[in-house]
């Protein structure tokens, strides 16, 4: 499989195999060319179960999943060895008024792509970076390359294009829950800010036994990263506020809005 890392920490992925285009730029943080240098190139494999040889530096992915199943573990796989890399993987969407970036943490299917699109479409000059992937690293914001917009019943009805990739701003970090009954922001304290995206974020796959799409991977060879990814996650928010906002969609969208002016 032809997946790069950069030097830079810029992810490019050759899209010739992939079928499900759509879905993996809803999904992945990615550059949409091939970059020929092998030095960068992640080999990965195909075997009997998710594993990492560290000697002789392959990932093996099982090799009776679905294309589904492996942009998911695509997406795992880039997690790690970004926080490998001291870059901060998140699940979440990104806004930028290019100036400040803020990231919008939510959990699934609570409004992360309705939010960012409601803010840019109603603000001149702002744009999604991503809406699902997001990886901060020492000199850019890297996002998933199209959001998935959804009707009321939660069925997909178009695909809308993201920025992809800014250079590294100056980062708000937002916590949104939703609620239809109070209207509700306050400051986290790191503590606090941990216990939430321990939910949200990619913390969820770097646990012992992870699920997904009702298929059970473990044990996680990636387990071990958990405090590394706390550490980075820790050392980001000690310099960026966090802020968690709890009401219906709207709400959030005018708290973001008045952030970014």
């Amino acid at each position: 499989m032809n997946l790069y890392i950069s030097n830079q920490d810029i992810v490019s992925l050759d899209i010739s195999e992939i079928n499900e285009l759509d879905y993996y730029s809803s999904k992945l943080c990615f550059i949409d060319h091939c970059i020929e240098d092998s030095k960068n190139s992640v080999n990965i494999k195909y075997g009997d179960s998710l594993y990492y040889d560290e000697k002789s530096d392959i990932y093996y992915l099982p090799a009776d999943i679905d294309e589904y199943q492996r942009c998911f573990l695509y997406r795992v796989i880039m997690d790690c060895i970004q926080v490998r890399r001291g870059n901060l993987p998140i699940h979440a969407a990104a806004v930028t008024c290019g100036i400040n970036t803020v990231i919008i943490a939510a959990k699934p299917g609570r409004g992360k792509s309705y939010i960012a699109d409601c803010i840019c479409n109603s603000n001149s000059g702002w744009s999604v970076v991503g809406d699902d992937h997001i990886i901060i690293s020492k000199n850019h914001i890297q996002g998933n390359k199209k959001r998935r917009m959804r009707n009321i019943h939660g069925e997909s009805i178009a695909y809308l294009n993201n920025t992809g990739i800014i250079k590294l701003q100056n980062i708000i970090f937002t916590c949104f829950e939703l609620s239809s009954d109070e209207n509700e922001m306050k400051y986290l304290s790191g503590s606090e800010a941990i216990q939430y995206f321990s939910e949200a974020t990619a913390f969820k796959y770097l646990n012992e036994i992870f699920v997904h799409n009702g298929r059970s991977y473990g044990p996680n060879i990636f387990a071990d990263l958990n405090g590394d990814y706390e550490r980075i996650f820790c050392n980001f928010i000690e310099r960026n506020k966090v802020l968690s906002i709890r009401g219906p969609l709207p709400y959030a969208v005018d708290i973001i809005s008045g952030l970014m002016k």
